[in-house]
């Protein structure tokens, strides 16, 4: 009998027996006869269609009209996203939804490839779930290629575009600054599976040959692959190489470029990043396929093509470093700033005078008198002083006899500008005088003496600082002095006036662009009240170590992630509000010109152009962040003391301690271990995107916030501006700093690092917010205060309450009432149009910070995702409000528990409760309750310190139980050592690895289930699968957690806690599902509200017995622990275990009682308030 004919999945062609035994590219022996072991999704053969379909070379299309391919899909769908991914949904939603999950992994999207990490360990003990999801995943390797002639034209449009969008919005490419992920991720998996089929026809070609044999055809195979992969990157590699001979002909320097240092090790460090990703997303999406029995073994060949892709690709990001010197202006190099040191003033005065004897100009009388008389330099007349300020000249015919101070400074493009509130212009011109060459006092001298004859005495001897200071002495000492140093002043200031129209920069004004609201500097009294307590020097060690922690809890790529959509969001709203503000303002204007009331020659809508110009150029940044980047750099080269703000604070508000110089009281030696603290963390904020992010929305936000003030200001974009012969004086200007000033601020406002300090009792209250993270141990627990201060001022200026803020409290001196008007529009309007979909989302049963991924179909909680959390709170009660329906009590506690005061006072709460439990028990006999009071508050604090201290090292946790093959349970940290479980919670698989670890249950929630860890949120993506519980408590408004065994058993009994926690979710998820089924989302309040308390109070006597039952053997305490500690209070147990202990004569703790001391301590109790009668 001869065998039946097989097919292989990869190619769709039939393969004839014995053509090979081993398929080096899937690592597993294949085409054996009779082999009964074969993979039923690896190799199908004809009729097994209950495995998988047996059509081939099928589409996106397809897999929507053929129901053998599309209910597999909606089986995953469903259990991968969830019941609302698929209920009600058209099949080519779900299709959509499946080709986004599976192109997104595929592509390298390192969010889409964690989550899909994270759901294959959930399911990994689950054959059922693996076999759908094998299923699915067998589909989608088998479809044909994007670019077969078997996809239509549309069909290939979809498929780039969601690979386009999967690898554009990836974090680590947003924030890399580079392209040859794009390359190596994007494109790796196109170019994978081209190469991988490519290669498989050519082995099948070659293993028809009557003379093959298994060495050939994996040669074969390799050449096949090889091609194709150099096929696949030719294209790129010429195009960049054209790209960049083009840009080396037209400016000459590109290739020297690639010859920096510099540039060199971005490429490395940029490539080598890359290739780590790729490969890791490559091996993390092949395990899928393994585990799921898509393929029998991680296919080696594919990895080398993720890695070897990266390195053969990256010549785009070799052009893209030639590209940088056409596009956006570096202000440090185009604008040439005269420096006094370079100009030698003195000299070229002395140069003067001496030329100014040769041309038989008249001696002033004044000069006569100092020579007859033989003065010294501070006794001659101030006649002097004034020509040697002025000059001397002929009004009339025009001929200037001597060149003054001011005229040299003029003439070399110096530029007097106040550089403080107390500078003079005197001030100024003897800091020039200081900067000359310290020979040119005995060039002046002979000059001097050439001019007059005569030598000034103990001139040899004097340095130029003493000649400095006795020009100034004189010049402050005369008042016709201090008149030609007006004059002077006058010559070498800047008449802004020549350079732009003041109609411009009244148009500015009126935005705002020209006012910044002034926060104050210093300590808030309070704070630093509490700081004067301590000696200065532990002080400030412990507030510079509190400090260097703060900065650690931010080194994480999800907080990166969240400050990246954070500042996404805003600055998208505020473009929205500045283009909204200027066709109003455009409108008002184009009004008032049609009633007569503006100048002839006012364009009213030059504003609105140049503002819309502005943001359309902001998409040119965003496309071009390298270069944006390089450009904000420059900036602060060039501006670094007014822009110093920028450098010494990373977005979220936290001060970077690398970059803060203070006079420290501290031993050297402790500064250079501070430093070389500050320089690891420093490290670690660039592995963890914190130094991407925050460079990548400072650099975007600045340039663009600039480009818009200039180009209404001065009506020249950011370029222009700065390549303006002028340049150098108009960024000294008074309205240029102005517009930079305001540019900077609303930088900050943006990254949500503003300081919202003030004089007034507002301020003084948001001052204190933000010095309270320098008391010890107190700023571990509050230590975002200028980012609670940003979310609160976010709030009240977006909406109608910042209309009262400006008329009645004086507020919001900088923004126009156009400008809050447009803010409380858009803001208002965006709440509104949510409304609808939050109405529906709770009646789905999606709690309030919960919302559904439109690209997806998975329901992710957005309760950290600020401004969108706000945004959305507001949508969800405003629902409530427009249904007639009254906002649940639980719903506004989480409205102020997520976003009001207590998001920021939480911790501190918690510790104060704490603290007063400790001044209260102090004075109690009993002397447990206070020493748990205050082990419980150090313990907090503590756990907080050690946890911050190694929130970096999650990333790297979670890679380590990936590859060690962690099943991802989230530990109950409560029991065991809760201190430990707590401090150890972001290194816990790595100190597992290394010393092992303590057996510890898995945290169970009764309203959820199995609690696991979730690996995606280091890149800010939570996921969240619904438990029919969940979404019943989620339509009433109340808090899952709150199902949980109550707070004070979980304290006293933990294990017990977490075992009924398991048996209430056993009991009660089914009850809910039939809640669910009869229409629960549709009863009225009332009727939720009964038909839920008896399911609860049904199920919790269910669960209860279901305790007692299961642990009732002779050594397991958790059913007598948990009646225990659900009757009696600490305090009442604490004395009984007293009395307890005097008669055993040992000493007992609750948690260490065996059962039968339980069952005693349990009569011990019962018996009390009887005892205590009879006593």
């Amino acid at each position: 009998m001869q065998p039946e004919v097989e097919v292989n999945p990869f190619l769709n062609v039939p393969i004839e027996e014995d053509v090979y035994e081993e398929n080096p590219f899937l690592n597993s022996t294949v085409i054996e006869e009779d082999v009964d072991e074969e993979n039923p999704f690896l190799i199908l053969k004809e009729g097994e269609q209950e495995t998988a379909p047996s059509i081939t070379n099928y589409t996106q299309d397809d897999l929507v009209n053929n129901d053998e391919l599309f209910n597999p899909i909606r089986d995953f769908i469903s259990l991968r996203h969830g019941t609302q991914a698929v209920e009600g949904k058209d099949r080519e939603t779900i299709v959509d939804r499946f080709m986004n999950n599976r192109r997104g992994v595929a592509s390298g999207n390192s969010v889409y490839g964690i989550g899909e990490l994270d759901f294959l360990r959930e399911i990994r003990g689950d054959e059922n779930a693996n076999v759908v999801t094998g299923k699915a995943y067998q589909i989608y390797e088998d479809m044909a290629n994007v670019f077969s002639s078997e996809t239509s034209a549309s069909e290939k449009f979809e498929g780039v575009k969601d690979y386009a969008r999967s690898i554009i919005v990836d974090p680590l490419n947003l924030v890399g600054f580079g392209t040859a992920k794009f390359v190596g991720g994007g494109a790796i998996r196109v170019a994978s599976n081209f190469a991988k089929k490519e290669a498989l026809k050519a082995m099948a070609k070659e293993g028809a040959k009557k003379s093959a044999t298994k060495i050939t055809i994996r040669k074969a195979g390799e050449k096949a692959m090889s091609s194709a992969l150099v096929k696949a990157g030719s294209e790129s590699t010429s195009k960049a190489v054209t790209k960049a001979a083009t840009l080396q002909a037209l400016n000459g320097q590109g290739l020297k470029k690639l010859k920096t240092t510099g540039a060199l090790r971005e490429l490395g460090v940029q490539a080598g990043f890359d290739s780590i990703v790729s490969v890791g997303m490559e091996y993390g999406y092949q395990s899928g396929l393994v585990q799921t029995g898509v393929q029998e073994d991680v296919n080696r060949w594919s990895l080398g093509l993720a890695f070897v892709g990266v390195s053969v690709m990256s010549g785009l990001q070799a052009a893209s470093i030639l590209k940088r010197s056409t596009d956006i202006e570096l202000p440090s190099i185009a604008v040439k700033i005269p420096e006094a040191k370079d100009v030698n003033i003195l000299g070229k005065f002395s140069k003067s005078l001496n030329d100014y004897a040769g041309k038989k100009a008249p001696v002033k009388g004044s000069w006569e008198q100092a020579v007859k008389k033989g003065r010294k330099l501070e006794d001659i007349d101030s006649e002097f002083f004034v020509d040697m300020l002025l000059g001397i000249g002929d009004n009339e015919d025009g001929v200037t006899y001597l060149k003054g101070l001011s005229q040299i400074a003029y003439e070399e493009g110096l530029t007097y500008t106040k550089r403080s509130k107390t500078d003079k212009y005197s001030n100024w011109v003897v800091d020039l005088i200081k900067q000359s060459d310290p020979q040119e006092v005995k060039s002046f001298a002979k000059a001097w003496e050439k001019v007059t004859g005569v030598k000034i005495k103990d001139i040899d001897s004097m340095g130029i600082e003493e000649f400095a200071n006795k020009f100034a002495d004189k010049m402050n000492a005369s008042a016709r002095v201090l008149n030609a140093a007006s004059q002077g002043a006058k010559k070498n200031g800047i008449s802004i006036d020549d350079y732009t129209n003041q109609q411009f920069l009244n148009d500015a004004l009126g935005l705002g662009m020209m006012t910044s609201s002034k926060a104050t500097d210093g300590t808030n009294k309070i704070v630093q009240s509490t700081l004067n307590l301590l000696p200065e020097k532990t002080s400030e060690s412990l507030v510079s170590t509190q400090n260097r922690v703060i900065r650690l809890i931010v080194t994480h790529p999800s907080t990166s992630a969240l400050n990246l959509t954070g500042w996404g969001m805003l600055s998208g709203l505020g473009s929205a509000v500045d283009v909204s503000t200027a066709l109003l303002q455009g409108g008002a204007s184009a009004f008032k010109k049609a009633a007569g009331q503006l100048d002839e020659g006012v364009d009213p809508w030059r504003v609105s152009r140049e503002i819309l110009k502005a943001n359309a150029n902001r998409i040119k940044l965003t496309l071009n962040p390298d270069m944006t980047y390089d450009s904000y750099k420059s900036l602060l080269e060039l501006r670094g003391d007014d822009l110093s703000k920028l450098s010494n604070i990373i977005a979220g508000g936290v001060e970077d301690t690398s970059k803060i110089l203070t006079n420290s009281s501290l031993s050297p030696s402790a500064q250079l271990i501070g430093a070389k603290t500050d320089d690891v963390i420093d490290f670690m904020q660039l592995l963890s995107l914190t130094k991407g992010v925050d460079g990548f929305t400072k650099s975007q936000e600045m340039i663009y916030q600039l480009d818009k003030n200039l180009r209404v200001a001065f009506d020249k974009p950011f370029n222009d501006f700065y390549t303006d012969p002028a340049a150098a004086k108009l960024v000294r200007t008074k309205e240029y700093r102005a517009l930079e000033a305001k540019a900077l601020e609303t930088t900050l406002e943006r990254i949500s690092s503003k300081s919202y300090k003030g004089n007034d009792n507002l301020g003084k209250v948001a001052g204190f917010f933000e010095d309270v993270r320098n008391v010890p141990g107190l700023g571990l627990l509050m230590p975002f205060g200028r980012f609670f201060n940003g979310t609160v001022d976010t709030v009240v200026q977006n909406t109608p309450i910042s209309f009262v803020a400006k008329s009645l409290a004086g507020k919001y001196k900088d923004k126009s009432f156009a400008e809050l008007t447009s803010r409380s529009m858009l803001t208002l309007g965006a709440a509104y149009a949510l409304t609808q979909t939050e109405y529906e989302n709770r009646k789905k049963g999606l709690a309030i910070d919960q919302m559904i991924n439109p690209n997806t179909g998975e329901i992710q909680t957005v309760q950290y995702s600020y401004p969108l959390s706000h945004l959305k709170y507001g949508a969800r009660a405003w629902s409530y409000i427009l249904n007639g329906e009254e906002i649940p009590q639980e719903v506004k506690e989480k409205i102020g528990k997520d976003i009001g005061l207590k998001s920021f006072t939480r911790n501190f709460e918690s510790t104060s409760d704490d603290i007063v439990k400790i001044f209260n028990s102090a004075f109690d006999p009993n002397g447990d309750a206070f020493m748990r009071s205050l082990t419980r508050t150090g313990g907090l604090i503590g756990s907080q310190l050690i946890s911050g201290a190694t929130r970096p090292l999650e990333p790297i946790n979670f890679a380590v139980g990936f590859a060690t093959g962690s099943n991802g349970e989230l530990i109950d940290r409560k029991q065991g050592n809760s201190f430990m479980n707590k401090s150890m919670r972001y290194f816990d698989e790595i100190s597992g690895l290394l010393i092992g670890t303590e057996d510890v249950p898995q945290s169970m929630q009764a309203a959820g289930g199995p609690v696991f860890l979730q690996a995606s949120k280091i890149l800010g993506s939570r996921p969240v699968r619904l438990s029919s519980t969940e979404r019943v408590m989620n339509i009433m408004g109340k808090e899952p957690y709150k199902l949980n065994a109550a707070s004070a058993i979980t304290k006293k009994a933990p294990e017990a806690a977490n075992k009924y926690n398991t048996y209430m979710f056993l009991a009660i998820e089914e009850g809910s599902q039939e809640l669910l089924d009869l229409g629960f989302s549709t009863w009225s309040p009332k009727k939720q509200e009964l038909k839920w308390k008896d399911l609860v109070n049904q199920k919790k006597q269910v669960a209860e017995t279901m305790l007692y039952v299961d642990n009732s053997d002779a050594n397991d305490t958790a059913g007598i622990m948990y009646e225990l500690a659900s009757k009696y209070s600490f305090k009442k147990i604490d004395k009984a275990l007293d009395s307890m202990s005097e008669t055993t004569k040992e000493e007992l703790k609750f948690e260490d009682l065996s059962v039968e001391q339980l069952y005693t301590l349990r009569d011990w109790l019962s018996t009390a308030d009887t005892r205590s009668l009879l006593d």
